[in-house]
């Protein structure tokens, strides 16, 4: 009996290291075909991108089977992998780009170039859109003012008109069927015109405020679409 098992654990410990040595070679072969993938453009991939071309350009993700995270994690901690690796940015692969970031005092000299991984890229171009939107948004404020004005404007003399319009109609009431009125004339004419004051001060504000929220987006995109148009040069053959 110890003999068997003797023999059962050698064969377990053979078929381990045999198991073992296939998987060394399957992550050895991967690691080759992954650096040669890196190398072979221009490119720069997080690690999630890395990992789902692994998978695919391996087949090792198949419906209802577990991904195989072990083994991608053996294949992207391979020494040969690491001068492809930007850790901080989590960038995978080489890109060569001519540019300084926001805030970079380097300069560059003709000829040469800076390598500058993905996440840096997204970071300088996310650096140079606020700066950007910046300078639109303070360009904006004349615009904003104009639209404040207008609103106001618009909201005054329509509610004018509507106050206005309110007042005769209510003091012609009491032209029309004295009658069915317990006060004065000059009562009720009292009670109109201050009822017409809060006509005038409700819609005033209302109509403000909703002419403000209708053509504020209108008027923005207007604007910067034609300001972008304006920078692309669409504009340059009229």
């Amino acid at each position: 009996m110890k003999n068997i098992k003797r023999h059962l654990r050698k064969i377990i410990r053979e078929s381990e290291e045999s198991e073992q040595s296939r998987g060394d070679r399957l992550v050895s072969h991967m690691v080759d075909a992954l650096v040669a993938y890196l190398r072979s453009d221009d490119m720069l991939l997080s690690t999630d991108e890395v990992a789902d071309w692994l998978l695919g350009e391996f087949k090792l993700s198949r419906p209802g089977s577990p991904v195989p995270h072990g083994l991608i994690d053996r294949v992207l901690n391979d020494v040969r992998l690491d001068d492809l690796y930007e850790p901080r940015d989590d960038a995978w692969g080489e890109s060569e780009v001519p540019y300084a970031g926001p805030g970079d005092d380097s300069v560059f000299n003709e000829g040469k170039t800076m390598k500058v991984t993905k996440r840096q890229l997204k970071r300088i171009i996310k650096e140079e859109k606020r700066k950007l939107l910046n300078e639109t948004v303070a360009d904006m404020k004349h615009v904003q003012d104009l639209i404040d004005s207008v609103s106001f404007k618009f909201a005054d003399s329509t509610a004018q008109k509507f106050a206005d319009q309110f007042t005769e109609d209510m003091k012609g009431m009491f032209i029309e069927s004295p009658e069915i009125f317990s006060q004065s004339q000059d009562e009720w004419h009292e009670e109109v015109e201050y009822a017409a004051e809060i006509v005038y001060d409700d819609l005033a504000a209302k109509l403000e405020g909703a002419i403000k929220t209708a053509i504020k987006p209108i008027v923005e995109y207007v604007v910067e679409d034609l300001e972008t148009k304006l920078h692309n040069g669409e504009f340059g053959g009229y």
